[in-house]
């Protein structure tokens, strides 16, 4: 999976929440937020024991949720595993290479403002509607 290269420095930042199997203690949240915050590209990682959520936000140019997935099965964090759950990740990582494929088809987009070669086509479809009124 590629990310989106850009030559802006400007940060494509993205949220999702990750549904965790069961997060259990401090030491446990602490070792995930800074194992997450390390990713590059990961500006914050939230963790909410009760309803045992990882809220991530990162700079899709530089990191996807695949490899955030698979930092937390590295640590052996489960994410949970039920229909809804399988789900909201193929939605996220389909999102992700949509929007990557977005980015990439506007970055290689050419800027027919400064293409003589679009303008003078467009001149001479034009001039035999004007020759006819």
């Amino acid at each position: 999976m590629s990310c989106i290269h850009h030559h802006s420095h400007k940060p494509y930042l993205v949220s999702h929440t990750l549904h965790m199997e069961h997060m259990a203690g401090s030491d446990f949240i602490q070792s995930v937020q800074a194992r997450l915050s390390g990713l590059p590209g990961v500006s914050s990682v939230e963790c909410d024991p009760d309803a045992d959520l990882v809220s991530v936000t990162y700079d899709l140019r530089k990191v996807h949720m695949e490899e955030i997935e698979t930092t937390l099965h590295d640590m052996d964090v489960a994410l949970k595993d039920d229909f809804f759950s399988h789900l909201r990740h193929a939605i996220s990582h389909f999102m992700e290479e949509l929007e990557d494929d977005n980015q990439a088809a506007n970055l290689n987009k050419p800027d027919h403002s400064y293409n003589p070669f679009f303008y003078r086509k467009l001149s001479q479809e034009k001039e035999p509607s004007d020759q006819l009124g």
